[in-house]
This record gives structure tokens, sequence and C-alpha cells, in this order.
């Protein structure tokens, strides 16, 4: 795994960066649920590139959920000082899970895009030492986990 030295810092989800993936979702008919905290949470992470991280996961999600359907994106803390970022969607079929998180890879040739927004996702939050998953059940849809720790406040550095 990369290590780089990242400030710790406050990471506050905010509906104001969701509300700038509402103008395709709207278009879309589609509407995005969310429960995010109240306070800011603690962890050794850039805040832009943890905004990235959930960008790049919703504009997935809008992109592939049929017209019409529902996003879900939650924070919530975990036992053993935990945080778990969870953005639900329409799903992903089974052939393409094996290959999602690879550079270049695209699921259909619908809503553009590169193939680069998971392999960017999953480098920037393997550098801030945590985890990235998908999991995907036909007729339930998938959802994309990401695992960062949680830092003590008042720890040094």
């Amino acid at each position: 795994m990369l290590q780089c030295n990242i400030p710790r810092c406050y990471f506050r989800p905010s509906r104001g960066k969701l509300n700038e993936q509402e103008p395709e979702a709207e278009r879309k008919g589609i509407i995005i649920a969310s429960h995010l905290p109240d306070a800011p949470l603690h962890i050794a992470a850039a805040p832009e590139r943890m905004m990235q991280v959930i960008t790049n996961l919703m504009t997935n999600a809008i992109n592939h959920t049929p017209e019409g359907g529902q996003t879900r994106i939650s924070v919530t803390v975990e036992p053993e000082d935990g945080v778990a970022i969870e953005v639900r969607d329409s799903g992903i079929s089974d052939e393409h899970l094996p290959y999602i998180f690879q550079p270049f890879y695209r699921v259909g040739q619908k809503g553009g895009g590169t193939g680069l927004g998971l392999s960017i996702t999953r480098e920037i939050v393997e550098r801030h030492g945590g985890t990235i998953s998908v999991a995907s059940e036909p007729g339930h849809g998938s959802i994309f986990t990401v695992r960062l720790k949680l830092e003590q406040v008042g720890t040094s550095v």
C-alpha cells in the first residue's frame, strides 16, 4: 500500500457538495437520499480528496441508476474507531465486479467517462490508509463502502 504524509484535519461531508450532483439526478428523476453526521469527523485525510471520492462514487451511482431510481449516501461511525462511507445505487452485474477498480474499465458506454473515476477513488482511499469495496446483489443494488480510521482528538502525529 502506498503511504503519504497527510495532515490530520476535520472532514465534514456536506449536503452542499451533494447539491452539485442534483441537476443530473433531477434530469433523470433520481432521488439522492443522504444520512450525514452533524459534527465533523476527525480523520487523517485531505478534505478535498475525500470530497473527490464522494463525488466520484455519487457520479457513478447517478450515471448507472435508471430513470426514476434512487441513490443513497451514508456516513457512519463504526466500532473500533472507524468511519464508513457507503454509496448505494441500482446495481452492477457480477461480471463487472472483478474489474471495476481497474484503470480505463467502463461499465457500458452510456454516460461517457474515461473509466478512471473508480481507480482514482481507490488510489485516494488507499493513500489515506483506508479500504474501498463493492458488493452487488441483483435486484437489490450495489453498495460501495469506503472505510477509514478515525483519529483520536488530542493525539500527536
